[in-house]
């Protein structure tokens, strides 16, 4: 924590939420490099955490949302 890293939050997931993963639990970290992300992940798999829990992760640079919307269309256009 003292390196920026920041635990934004933590939800149960609802189960109504349309096209839900399924997951009970989501978490939103934020962090200041992709080395400590990367040391977050490797501690967790260390820790033995995926022989207990199934987990998925997502992880990405913060972006614009007229960004993102650019980035959807042009995926949606290549379909």
């Amino acid at each position: 924590m003292e390196k920026g890293v920041e635990i934004v939050g933590f939800a149960r997931n609802d189960k109504t939420t349309p096209h839900t993963s399924g997951h009970h639990y989501l978490a939103v970290w934020k962090m200041p490099s992709i080395e400590q992300v990367e040391a977050l992940e490797n501690a967790v798999a260390q820790a033995g955490w995926h022989d207990y829990f199934e987990q998925v992760n997502a992880r990405g640079p913060l972006i614009a949302a007229s960004e993102a919307l650019a980035d959807m269309a042009h995926l949606g256009a290549q379909d």
